[in-house]
């Protein structure tokens, strides 16, 4: 049975209904519930579709299933659901909810004011949103999404495909490209771009840190991080740090702040400037310029193409051509020439071709120098020492020691010598022996034996004297005198001097004193040690005296305690046991200890922060230990001032304490009832508490809690902004709200709006909302039954004045009774109310106080705050802007929320609550279930009962990544197993337990056959034939296969030609190669980028899937697609039952509407009638009992009636009619 309710209303369709001014409902079962005018200019409700809904004025459901609810509200396509002013939904089974709201595609889904969803499974949530893309997302103000993009914050965009961008301004253009951070930019294929300002503008590259960038120009694998830095061109780039910049093939600049110009170019460190192929700069201001120039040290330079400056202000000169200079200082300014050490300089070479010595002209080798080494400055020349004897010939060009030379000059005077004293064989002049002895035996090489029987065993040996003999030397490095190591001069003997043999010795007389220096190597003689004897005797009866308690000149101690010890750098420790141990500190007193001095910056007395001087000790003075602590005395007043560091005495801080004791007994007489000057309180109760900002309480246990309250007298409360509680008692709770009086409450929120107010046969109009409203001011209390005259209240004058009653009472003279059209039902709930414009509210006590809002239900609520609010059920509640509320107790207080189910709540902006009790507190979270918790913004909880732990997370590890990873939200599934996964195919997919087992059986069969044919050496010989043998050079490495190298620590490496170079890493697979510690590579080709802990199955130019994935049984076990797919369809299924309670709650509702409608009415005048009526629709069915009135002169007819359903929902209704 059709039922059709207003002017010009029709309902056409099977037990269709339609209700208000020219509303239409004319598909089978539809629903139109909205009044347009006679006139055409407001359209009415239109459901035309099977099933159909449409309730709001203009709101139009044209197809089968569709539901639209708002004024102009469309839903044009099969299922579809339209809610919000203006909203269209016009693909198959699409969501359109907000303002203007646009969803034009399959499953589409488009949620908040102008969000437009226009390609298959695209969604958009939140204002202008737009998902043009199939299976686009785009969440957030603005926000647009293309093919399986997703963008996530204010006007973030993800115009690539696949492309993904999160947060404000982000740009993600490019195919498969991440943009993360706000205003961060992806522009290119698969480029990254992490981090505020960052951007990266070329294929395969990293931008991340703050303003990182990586130009259009630069090639694949560039990277630019840190702040400001940036990548201008070139392959495999690197800048890394504070405004860095690299230009050129794999040109590296790291530090604060670098450049690197050119391909290889390296600059690392602080402000290095590295320009040509190949420089580079490390270290501090340093510049390589050209191609090959090496500058390292501080502000070194090398200035021109192959040449090398290391050290502090090395130079090289534009001019030195190939020059080196190494040194503090050192300056090469002669093109192929080498300045070596610090300050070194060098000159032009000189050529030299010849000599004439002794009147022989000697030509030399070497005659045309291509450069110089200098080893010093002009009078700061150095010797070359440890120089190897070099080449003597006609030819070399070799350097010669010393020792060359000496060996020259001995045998020029040698043979001076010998042409003098040989006399005709009577010996040598000066040389005579008296011996029958045996000859003297020089036995080693060069060795010397002078004497009868004398022996020279060893090289270079002299053994002087009759019976003389040497033995093997020595060598002594140093000795340790008194705990303190010396280390000795000539401590690498080449021969022996001997004057005896063994129980045979000699003195050695008349030896000259030797040279006392820690570098001599002289021999010493009797008078030089008998000085040394007597002043260590002199010494060791001062040490004596000090042991012994003598000590020294003033300072004496008088202990037997254990020595003290200095252990920290540059301490004192004095007294018995005094132990030193920090840096810089001093221990003073015996057992007195020095602990690690604490920083104090700074302290807050009284809510004021003082900063100290002396905020950064350099050590601490000890004068005792914990336990043993000493009072020191006699200290001088130190100076009191902001910097002082001084140490104050005992009688600074007795007057300090003085003015605080006069201080605490002032305030103490406050405290005890003394008061201030005009300001007295006589209480013994808790103080009063101000915790608000800017908020003042006055009285015993006043409390103003919230910010500018004011609470003034005992037990006074303000807990509400600008709240004023004013007397004993008071509570003012509601904010801008005033209670004046003891004991009064002002409780009641009071919402702006016009109407009027029923007074007996009379209305009064009544208007709140022309001007600001600011809160309720009470006398009394509603809870207390009390109130208070208002007296000596002067004649109002303006509009907003308070009147008298002498006012009024002139006022109600000059009224004149006229009959009413207004009527009322019979019952003791209240009438609804539609305040708001365009308006609709349904129900007893139903309120709707915004434009456009739609109340239905016993006391559902659109609040003045909630434009195109929608509130359906008994107490639901919509609180902001476009927000809905479907359902007993439903409670939608955020903007563009939804709170589906009894007693659901959404109370964030874009939250959505589906199931009884589902709870949605954080921006655009979801919680679908019952019970369901999403506390985190961006997160789901899907699932009775799931409630969402940990929300987005920044800069966590990953397991198996190295990087630091972020999350915009989380999905939690309350503790479930998600099955029926399919097998996941693309790189992002998830896996089902089925492919991990085929994954298992794979290794575990590759392993097996490795096994078996496990060859000599560690090895797994390849089969057919090897022709380069595995090499495992890593410590308990192996490898296997044509080629195969495992050189890490623990490495594995099986495949031909694979390589497995980091610690304990793994490669399965023809040229699969792993060098990240830890990491894995399987599949021919596989490579793992570098990455520590990471499992690679491909490249990232060819990725491969993992199939066959069983579906995970364990918490963290992998899922599959399968299990995926059967987790959303679960939830599907559970949205789609609630939807399906929500349409039998409808049907009820029909029902009941159809039974009200078939009450009998009276037919003659003074007649009156009880009715009763039942229906049935669908599988819902309704009964109403009704009584009906005509008046006496059959012009008014008089309805009210009662109604309930197979739902368990009751309702009323009221009517009259004037006829003629």
């Amino acid at each position: 049975m059709a039922t059709a309710i207003g002017a010009g209303s029709t309902a056409t369709g099977v037990d269709s209904t339609a209700v208000g001014g020219r509303a239409g409902a004319s598909g089978q079962y539809s629903i139109a519930i909205g009044a347009g005018d006679l006139t055409g200019a407001t359209a009415a409700a239109s459901a035309s579709g099977l099933e159909a809904i449409a309730i709001g004025n203009g709101s139009v459901a044209t197809i089968d299933y569709a539901t639209a609810l708002g004024q102009a509200a469309t839903a044009g396509g099969t299922g579809s659901v339209a809610v919000g002013p203006s909203a269209k939904a016009t693909g198959y089974f699409s969501v359109a909810i907000g303002d203007l709201a646009l969803a034009t595609s399959t499953s589409a889904v488009a949620l908040g004011p102008g969000a437009t969803a226009g390609a298959n499974n695209s969604i958009a949530l939140g204002i202008n949103s737009v998902a043009s893309g199939v299976s686009g997302t785009a969440l957030g103000a603005g926000s647009t999404a293309a093919n399986n993009g997703t963008a996530v914050g204010v006007n973030a965009a993800a115009s690539g495909t696949q492309g993904t961008a999160l947060g404000e301004q982000t740009t993600a253009s490019g195919t498969n490209a991440l943009a993360a951070g706000a205003q961060a930019t992806a522009s290119a294929n698969r480029a990254t771009a992490l981090g505020t300002n960052s951007q990266a503008l070329a294929v395969s590259t990293v931008a991340f840190g703050d303003t990182s960038i990586v130009a259009a120009a630069a090639g694949t694998g560039s990277i630019a991080g840190g702040h400001n830095s940036q990548v201008t061109s070139g392959t495999g780039a690197v800048a890394l740090g504070e405004g860095q910049t690299a230009s050129g093939n794999g040109a590296v600049a790291i530090g604060d702040p670098n450049t690197a110009n050119g391909n290889g170019a390296v600059a690392m460190g602080a402000t290095n400037t590295a320009n040509g192929n190949g420089a580079v700069a490390l270290g501090n201001t340093n510049i390589a310029t050209g191609q090959g120039s090496v500058a390292l040290g501080n502000a070194s330079q090398a200035n021109i193409a192959g040449s090398i400056a290391i050290g502090d202000t090395a130079v090289v000169q534009a001019a030195a051509t190939g020059g080196v200079a190494l040194g503090s200082g050192a300056t090469t300014s002669v093109a192929n020439s080498v300045a070596l050490g610090a300050n070194s300089t060098t000159t032009a070479g000189v050529p030299t071709a010849s000599a004439v010595i002794g009147g022989v002209t000697y030509n030399f080798a070497g005659v045309t120098p291509a450069g110089v080494v200098s080893v010093g400055a002009p009078g700061a020349e150095r010797q070359i020492q440890n120089v190897a004897a070099g080449q003597l010939s006609g030819t070399s060009t070799d350097a010669v020691n010393g020792s060359q030379l000496f060996a020259t000059n001995q045998q020029v005077t040698a043979n001076t010598t010998a042409i003098t004293n040989i006399n005709n064989g009577g010996g040598i002049k000066y040389f005579h022996a008296n011996s029958t002895l045996p000859d003297s035996q020089a036995n080693g090489v060069n060795s010397v034996a002078i004497g009868p029987n004398a022996v020279a065993n060893n090289a270079g040996d002299v053994a002087l004297g009759n019976g003389s003999t040497t033995a093997a030397v020595t060598p002594t490095a140093g000795a340790t005198i008194g705990g303190v190591a010396y280390t000795f001069a000539g401590t690498s003997p080449t021969s022996a001097v001997s004057v005896g043999a063994a129980g045979a010795e000699r003195q050695i007389q008349n030896v000259a004193a030797g040279q006392l220096t820690a570098t001599s190597t002289d021999a010493v003689n009797g008078s030089q040690l008998f000085a040394t004897n007597q002043q260590v005797t002199a010494n060791s009866t001062e040490l004596t005296n000090i042991n012994n308690g003598g000590g020294i000149k003033y300072f004496h101690a008088n202990s037997t305690d254990p020595d003290s010890t200095a252990s920290g750098a540059d301490s004192v420790a004095i007294g018995g046991n005094a132990q030193a141990t920090q840096a810089n500190s001093v221990a003073l007193g015996a057992n007195t200890t020095t602990t690690a001095a604490v920083a104090t910056g700074n302290a807050v007395i009284g809510g004021v922060t003082y900063n100290f001087a002396g905020a950064t000790p350099a050590g601490v003075v000890s004068v005792g230990a914990a336990g043993a602590e000493r009072q020191i005395q006699n200290v001088a007043a130190g100076q009191l001032s902001g910097t002082s560091t001084d140490a104050v005495n005992g009688s600074q801080l007795f007057a300090t304490n003085q003015q605080v004791d006069a201080n605490t007994t002032a305030i103490s007489n406050i405290s005890n009832g003394s008061g201030i000057k005009y300001f007295h309180a006589d209480s013994t109760l808790a103080d009063s508490q101000a915790t608000g900002t800017d908020s003042i309480a006055v009285g015993p246990q006043a409390v103003a809690s919230a910010a500018d309250s004011f609470a003034a007298g005992t037990g006074a409360q303000a807990t509400t902004a600008n709240a004023m509680a004013l007397g004993a008692q008071t509570t003012a709770s509601i904010d801008g709200s005033v209670a004046i009086g003891s004991g009064s409450v002002s409780d009641r929120t009071i919402a702006a709006g016009s109407g009027t107010i029923p007074a007996g046969t009379h209305t009064v109009p009544f208007n709140t909302s022309d001007e600001t409203l600011l809160g309720a001011v009470s006398f009394g209390s509603t809870t207390g039954n009390t109130y208070r005259q208002l007296i000596n209240v002067a004649d109002g004058t303006s509009a907003h004045d308070a009147v008298t009653v002498r006012q009024l009472t002139g006022a109600l003279a000059a009224f004149s009774v006229t009959p009413t059209l207004y009527f009322h039902a019979n019952s003791t709930a209240a009438d609804s109310l539609a305040a708001g414009q365009e308006s609709i509210a349904v129900g007893p006590t139903t309120v709707v106080n915004s434009a456009n809002g739609i109340g239905i239900g016993n006391g559902a609520a659109v609040q003045q705050t909630a434009p195109g609010g929608v509130a359906i059920g008994q107490a639901a509640n919509s609180g902001q802007a476009d927000a809905i509320a479907l359902g007993s107790g439903a409670n939608a207080t955020g903007p563009q929320s939804i709170a589906q189910g009894a007693n659901s709540v959404s109370s964030a902006a874009g939250g959505i609550s589906i199931g009884s009790g589902a709870n949605s507190s954080a921006a655009d979270a979801l919680a679908l279930g019952s019970g369901a918790s999403a506390s985190f913004a961006n997160s789901v909880a899907i699932g009775a009962g799931s409630v969402t732990t940990v929300g987005a997370q920044s800069n966590y590890i990953a397991y198996g990544l190295s990087s630091p990873q972020s999350s915009v939200g989380e999905v939690n599934i309350g503790n479930r197993k998600i099955t029926g996964v399919a097998a996941g195919s693309a790189g992002t997919d998830a896996v089902n337990v089925s492919q991990l087992q085929a994954v298992d059986q794979s290794l575990t069969t590759q392993i097996q056959n490795l096994v078996n044919n496990n060859g000599g050496n560690g090895g797994f010989p390849s089969t057919p034939g090897t022709t380069t043998a595995p090499s495992s050079t890593g410590s308990n490495s192996s490898a296997g296969g044509n080629g195969a190298v495992a050189s890490g620590s623990n490495s594995t490496a099986v495949g031909n030609g694979s390589t497995a170079s980091g610690p304990s890493s793994t490669t399965l697979g023809a040229g699969s190669t792993s060098s990240g510690n830890n990491s894995v590579a399987i599949g021919a080709g596989s490579n793992d980028g570098g990455r520590s802990n990471v499992v690679s199955i491909g490249t990232a130019d060819s990725p491969r899937q993992i199939t066959n994935v069983a579906a995970g049984t364990a918490p963290t076990d992998g899922v599959n697609v399968g299990q995926l797919n059967a987790a959303l369809g679960n939830a599907n299924a559970y949205t789609d039952a609630q939807i399906q309670g929500l349409r039998r709650d409808a049907d009820g509702g029909t029902a009941s509407a159809m039974a009200v409608a078939g009450l009998p009415q009276p037919s003659g005048p003074g007649k009156s009638m009880v009715s009763i009526a039942g229906s049935i629709y669908r599988s819902q069915s309704g009964q109403a009992i009704g009584i009906s009135t005509i008046s006496e002169n059959n012009h008014w007819i008089y309805k009210a009636a009662v109604t309930t359903n197979t739902r368990n929902d009751y309702g009323a209704v009221i009517g009259a009619g004037y006829q003629w």
